[in-house]
């Protein structure tokens, strides 16, 4: 059943069981649950948390899988080698979900109890879409942050005046990711930093259509887009291994550092959601991107650190001979000058 990636639990074990061996059906609910138990501890099994879902039936073999997830590895690592690409030239680009209020699974309450509510001010079903860029670099980019209303009206001409060097904010009706928000980010966002050099790069994304349609648009200033195989970036995607987990659990935090905080009005809630992102946007460090990385078996290869280096010699020698040119004719023009 788990092949089949179907959900199985501690009861849907022991119906099984009692299927196979019907006299397991005289033991007590304790000695079946026992039982199990030591069946999971035998085969090396236990209860996950579930990581994703998928309501296709089409799955993936688990050994296909892995063959599939080994060649976009390789495929990347290849890129990066024929190309001559540098560390801070690999990029990777996710958007997420972020509730204005983030209920915690857990509270501590006295022993015994048996209710333990927790009071909602209304916002858990509030939400902005985040978009994030990182490099294998270990660096964040500005982050995109679409919230509720009408693009280039009212509410996002007035988040306009809290966009800095970590935050550009948008709007969009239902704050999802649409083809207007997807070249505002591409226009404000990834533009100018692929611009920044004519050097080749590589910029990740996932297989999302609206990615797929606008790829032309992805690709410009030299840049090798590589779209990550269709229910496989639970691995692949280095944002959401690691960055993306890591801001929904700092944004659990600072609902329940801020819940005692009167929030009014929509305005109110937008302002608190702000106020979230920026401090989660701060307290993401190189550490937590180089990481995503690395769990995404996406990490920049270090048998490349010898050529980047050779590279950025030779850039030098390169910049210093240009220098050099230019102080000579500086010279020569000064000379003639004297001359006339």
């Amino acid at each position: 059943m788990r092949q089949l990636k179907l959900a199985i639990n501690h009861n849907k074990l022991i119906s099984l069981a009692m299927e196979v061996e019907p006299a397991i059906k005289n033991l007590t609910q304790n000695g079946r649950r026992s039982l199990i138990d030591r069946f999971m501890k035998s085969f090396g099994l236990s209860i996950r948390a579930v990581t994703s879902t998928n309501s296709s039936q089409d799955q993936i073999p688990p050994a296909e899988e892995e063959i599939i997830i080994r060649s976009f590895q390789q495929d990347i690592l290849t890129t990066i080698q024929d190309h001559g690409i540098h560390c801070n030239e690999v990029f990777n680009m996710d958007q997420t979900s972020l509730n204005f209020e983030l209920i915690p699974k857990k509270t501590i309450e006295q022993k015994g109890s048996q209710r333990v509510p927790i009071l909602t001010k209304g916002g858990e079903k509030k939400r902005a879409t985040i978009i994030s860029l990182i490099n294998a670099d270990g660096q964040k980019f500005k982050q995109f942050i679409i919230m509720k209303g009408v693009f280039e009206a009212r509410i996002h001409n007035a988040l306009q005046e809290y966009n800095d060097e970590g935050s550009h904010f948008s709007a969009q009706k239902k704050a999802w990711t649409d083809e207007t928000q997807l070249n505002s980010w591409l226009e404000n966002i990834w533009w100018p930093i692929a611009q920044a050099t004519l050097r080749p790069k590589i910029l990740i994304l996932d297989s999302y259509p609206l990615h797929q349609n606008l790829r032309t648009e992805f690709e410009k200033f030299n840049t090798i887009v590589k779209f990550i195989p269709k229910g496989l970036t639970w691995s692949l995607q280095p944002l959401d291994n690691l960055y993306h987990k890591t801001y929904k659990s700092l944004a659990r935090e600072f609902f329940l550092t801020n819940q005692q905080r009167v929030i009014e009005a929509e305005e109110g809630w937008r302002n608190f959601l702000i106020e979230c992102a920026k401090t989660i946007y701060g307290q993401i460090d190189r550490n937590i991107v180089k990481g995503s990385w690395k769990m995404a078996g996406l990490e920049y290869p270090v048998s490349n650190s010898e050529f980047e280096r050779q590279d950025d010699n030779m850039i030098e020698i390169e910049e210093g001979m240009a220098m050099e040119e230019q102080s000579m004719i500086i010279e020569e023009e000064i000379a003639l000058s004297l001359d006339s």
